[in-house]
C-alpha cells in the first residue's frame, strides 16, 4: 500500500490531476486533507461515481441545514458543505489510483459536472427560505432565487457556446471531441477573483464569512448582483465572437 507522500504524487500530482493553479485557495487546502480520506476509500469497495453520489447527498443536506436559520445549524451546514468538497476530491483522487482516468470516463465527463450543477441548483434556495421564513423578509429568497437561477444561465451560455463551436468545427470537417487537449491556465488577475470567489469551492469563504458574521442573507446578495454581472459579461463576449466568425472573411 503506498505512502500518503506516494499517494499525493499518483492521485494530485500525475499528469491527469487537475492544475493546482486552476483551482481556489479552498480547493487547494481541501488536497491537503482529501488525500487521508482516499487512503481510507481505497481500502473500501467504492467507486468514484458513488463517492460523487455521496459527496453530493452530504452537499445537499448541508444546505438544508440553512432552512432553520439558526446560527449553529448554519454553521453546520458550512461544516457539511466542506466536508462535501473534501468527498469531491476523493473521488477523482481514486479514479486516479484505479488508472481509471486514461482517455475520459463516464465519471469525469459527466457524473461529477452534473453534479456539481445540482449543487448550484439548491444551495441558494435554503439559504433565502430559511433568511425570509425567520425575517419575514422577501429580498433574500428572491436574491436566492437570482443566483441560483443567473448561475444556471451562466452554464447554460457555455453549453450553447460549445454547441455552436462544435457545429462549426464539424462544418468544417474537424473533430470537436468531449476530451480536449489540456490548455494552460490563465494567470489574469480576472481568472483569479473568479476561481476563489464564484466556483463552488471558492464560494465557501464568502458564506463562512457571512455566517460568523450572521448576516447569512449578505452571502446571497453578492452573487445575486455576481452571477448576474457574469451572465451579461459572458454573454456580451460570446455575441463579439460569433459576429467575428461570421465577418466575411
Amino acid at each position: 500500500m503506498p505512502s500518503i507522500k506516494e499517494l499525493r504524487l499518483i492521485c494530485q500530482n500525475s499528469e491527469t490531476s487537475p492544475n493546482w493553479r486552476s483551482q481556489s485557495l479552498e480547493g487547494r487546502i481541501n488536497r491537503v486533507f482529501s488525500i487521508y480520506l482516499t487512503w481510507v476509500f481505497i481500502h473500501l469497495p467504492f467507486t468514484p461515481n458513488q463517492i460523487t453520489i455521496f459527496g453530493t447527498s452530504v452537499y445537499l443536506v448541508g444546505a438544508g441545514f440553512f432552512l432553520k436559520h439558526q446560527y449553529w445549524w448554519n454553521l453546520a451546514g458550512v461544516g457539511m458543505i466542506i466536508l462535501s468538497f473534501l468527498l469531491d476530491a476523493v473521488d477523482g483522487e481514486l479514479a486516479r489510483y484505479r488508472k481509471m482516468t486514461a482517455g475520459g470516463g463516464v465519471g469525469g465527463a459527466y457524473v461529477e459536472p452534473v453534479s456539481h450543477d445540482v449543487q448550484y441548483a439548491f444551495v441558494f434556495l435554503p439559504i433565502g427560505i430559511g433568511a425570509t421564513l425567520a425575517t419575514n423578509n422577501l429580498l433574500p429568497l428572491i436574491a436566492g432565487f437570482i443566483a441560483t437561477s443567473t448561475k444556471l444561465l451562466f452554464r447554460l451560455l457555455e453549453f450553447r457556446y460549445n454547441n455552436l463551436v462544435r457545429f462549426w468545427s464539424e462544418r468544417e470537417g474537424q473533430t470537436y471531441g468531449v476530451i480536449k487537449e489540456k490548455k494552460d491556465t490563465p494567470a489574469t488577475f480576472s481568472y483569479f477573483i473568479f476561481r476563489n470567489l464564484f466556483t463552488g469551492t471558492g464560494m465557501i469563504f464568502p458564506l463562512l464569512t457571512s455566517v460568523l458574521l450572521q448576516h447569512v442573507e449578505w452571502f446571497l446578495y453578492f452573487y445575486a448582483l455576481g452571477f448576474f454581472a457574469l451572465w451579461v459579461y459572458l454573454f456580451r463576449k460570446q455575441i463579439r465572437r460569433i459576429n467575428d466568425k461570421l465577418k466575411p472573411q
